[in-house]
């Protein structure tokens, strides 16, 4: 996978995973914000269909260009018809995958808990590129046996 892009990752329980480009925002001083198009991938899935999926989504982070903060709600919120970003993170399951330089690994935030005021708090990891594939498919495997 190419290296300094990052991707966000959504999923519902036992459907679809939803992975959204994220790109830097240089009016924010190159904050990160997510932009469009939003993919899907069925679950279950395999490596070679998430590996494709994920190289698709790095490859729409590095060609979008954003010059002003886009006003309104998140791309997720408005992809799945949501009026509030509560109602995306009540519904939704979060990862974070991001590439460090200095480590040579991915970076990826995971096992997102929802608290009062829908504050989030995760778990980061690093994870080789030979290891990263089956490491996103366990913490989904793991994910689909909570049930709601």
């Amino acid at each position: 996978m190419k290296k300094n892009e990052m991707s966000s990752m959504y999923f519902i329980k036992n459907e679809v995973l939803y992975l959204i480009p994220q790109t830097f925002c240089k009016s924010l001083g190159n904050a990160i914000i997510d932009v469009d198009p939003v993919l899907e991938l069925k679950l279950p899935t395999s490596e070679n269909e998430l590996y494709a999926k994920l190289q698709e989504c790095f490859s729409l982070c590095c060609t979008h260009k954003v010059k002003e903060f886009p006003k309104g709600l998140s791309v997720m919120a408005k992809y799945i018809g949501a009026k509030t970003e509560k109602q995306v993170v009540s519904k939704y399951d979060f990862m974070s995958l991001f590439f460090d330089n200095k480590l040579n690994k991915y970076r990826l935030i995971h096992d997102w808990e929802k608290e009062k005021n829908y504050y989030l708090n995760g778990i980061m990891q690093y994870v080789d590129e030979k290891t990263l594939l089956s490491f996103i498919l366990n913490i989904i495997q793991d994910k689909k046996n909570i049930t709601l």
